[in-house]
């Protein structure tokens, strides 16, 4: 199918509302990639291809897609679950010191115990990705 082709069948279905994805490899797959929803370049792609692209896998594989999406959404549990905890300690400390019922020091060392849950939460996803 020619590049022109491909663009008027992307176009067309996202007339219709549909969301359009898009995995190429070549450099005419960029005005595809562009106008797609999601444009997504295999490991070989050209630079241009790239440069389109909303996501590049570094294999040819096509099963790298599915682990990019696993991990994607491992991320996105991650960032939930951090800005949670951030709400969390600040709804329950910022007020308790503003109206002096817990010292501000003893807040702030609290905070660090946040900063570092956070921190420690976003580096297992590290190692819930290997399982």
């Amino acid at each position: 199918m020619k590049p022109e082709e491909k663009l008027k069948v992307i176009k067309q279905a996202q007339n219709n509302g549909e969301t359009v994805v898009m995995v190429g490899d070549g450099i005419n797959d960029s005005a595809c990639l562009a106008a797609a929803n999601l444009g997504i370049s295999m490991g070989i792609a050209s630079d241009l291809s790239i440069d389109k692209s909303d996501l590049v896998l570094l294999s040819n594989r096509l099963d790298s897609l599915v682990y990019a999406i696993s991990i994607s959404q491992k991320t996105r549990n991650i960032i939930f679950q951090n800005i949670l905890i951030s709400l969390i300690y600040n709804s329950i400390m910022i007020p308790l010191a503003a109206f002096g019922f817990m010292l501000p020091v003893i807040c702030a060392g609290f905070m660090t115990l946040s900063s570092l849950s956070v921190v420690l939460n976003s580096i297992s996803l590290q190692w819930r990705s290997k399982s």
